[in-house]
């Protein structure tokens, strides 16, 4: 996908400098001027876009590594402590469960 964005933004660059030079009423030395400043610019913004898509890249499997190592430790921890939990809640629920039928049968 970005292969094609950056084709059709040197073929957008070039089609727009060779538009510009067959309309501009402009001197031959004026022309390749302008000309080698559009295509410097391409370049330029290409290199850019370059750069940013490694980064991006970089990124993204410094945040896949990244949850690659967390997760599974999370998760752990995680299922931990809903089993301490549910241990340490058990015997409290139980109690509730006999309050409320006390109060029930005391009705």
């Amino acid at each position: 996908m970005i292969k094609n964005f950056t084709k059709g933004l040197l073929f957008g660059a070039t089609l727009g400098g060779t538009l510009g030079i067959l309309f501009a009423p402009k001197s031959g030395k004026d022309l390749q001027r302008d000309l080698t400043q559009e295509v410097d610019e391409a370049t330029e913004i290409s290199m850019d876009l370059n750069r940013s898509l490694q980064n991006f890249n970089r990124s993204v499997m410094n945040l896949k590594l990244t949850a690659e190592n967390t997760i599974p430790a999370f998760k752990e921890d995680m299922e931990k402590r809903l089993t301490r939990f549910q241990f340490e809640a058990k015997p409290r629920v139980k109690e509730i469960q006999q309050s409320v039928s006390d109060i029930q049968n005391q009705l």
